[in-house]
């Protein structure tokens, strides 16, 4: 699909609009998909109107990217996806929420979802915690599923906004409740974000997302909050974890293995935005939406720009 894209856009930037028109016929050659043949028949009916959209001299392909959206045609470049990481008791879920808060109709997967049962035989156990499931290594949780179902949103035509929180069963992901009115309460920071309204928005929130190439990539934007280590412990000691952390589960298993993923997947790696989950919410919640609207200005360009002038 993208070969054929690409195939069409150079084709229109060399050639005249009758020329365009009597050659689209022989895209259907390239392949019988039923996306490349609707693909044909959307340039032929365009070019045959005239050079309104398709003028040689400025087509591209984000134009032809913009006129198969505006049909009904999306594929991953549809979404802008945001991946929230950082430590545990670091904010990634209220960060989460406060970004949704500015983006209302954005949709949200939470990587807390995807933990294998507790009876599941491939889980790590601890002896020396009372045979305790090891939660923060990545083989508790089943990442192909979540792939799959990432997958399945960016490859389907946005459908309105998703609850925020509420998983593909139903059921409300693990410590999302906590900080509602908190958020409520928080006085908002006044960044008009209507104009962008018309982009559709994944938020993919966990703590061990990075470590994955194929979901890395998928990534418009990263961010990934820190915390010191007593700070981590007192803030995880005030939360209530199913099953509950067993004494010495921090020091035996969230620490090293925080460590261990920002050594090997964070530090030094370039396009992660690394804040500090101590900062003032407020401002956190500022400084992301700005990052995430810079991006999108980015990303968007040309569709930001055609929506102004149709206004």
């Amino acid at each position: 699909m993208f070969c054929i894209t690409k195939l069409v856009s150079r084709f229109i930037l060399t050639n005249s609009v009758s020329t365009i028109a009597g050659t689209t016929a022989s895209l259907s050659l390239i392949s019988s998909s039923i996306f490349e043949r609707k693909f044909s028949s959307l340039i032929h009916k365009h070019a045959v109107e005239g050079s309104r959209l398709f003028d040689r001299r400025k087509v591209g392909f984000e134009k032809i990217h913009f006129v198969l959206a505006s049909q009904g045609f999306h594929h991953d470049m549809s979404y802008f996806v945001i991946g929230m990481s950082g430590v545990t008791c670091g904010g990634k879920t209220t960060m989460s929420k406060l970004i949704q808060r500015s983006f209302p109709w954005c949709r949200v997967i939470h990587q807390d979802m995807y933990f294998y049962p507790k009876d599941y035989p491939g889980h790590v156990r601890l002896p020396e915690i009372n045979d305790h499931i090891n939660f923060d290594n990545p083989a508790a949780l089943n990442m192909d599923k979540m792939y799959e179902d990432v997958e399945k949103i960016l490859r389907t035509p946005p459908q309105g906004k998703e609850i925020n929180g509420v998983a593909r069963n139903g059921e409300i992901a693990p410590n999302f409740a906590e900080g509602l009115e908190l958020l409520r309460n928080l006085a908002d920071i006044n960044i008009d974000t209507s104009k962008y309204s018309n982009i559709p928005i994944l938020i993919i929130e966990g703590f061990t997302m990075f470590e994955y190439d194929d979901l890395y990539d998928k990534f418009d934007i990263r961010f990934f909050l820190t915390l010191d280590e007593e700070t981590c412990r007192h803030r995880r000691s005030l939360r209530v974890f199913d099953p509950p952390d067993g004494e010495g589960y921090f020091d035996h298993c969230i620490w090293p293995e925080y460590q261990k993923h920002y050594k090997h997947f964070i530090e030094d790696r370039a396009g992660i935005q690394v804040l500090s989950g101590k900062t003032q919410i407020s401002s956190l919640w500022k400084e992301s939406v700005e990052h995430i609207i810079q991006k999108m200005e980015e990303k968007f360009a040309y569709k930001l720009n055609k929506a102004k002038e149709n206004l």
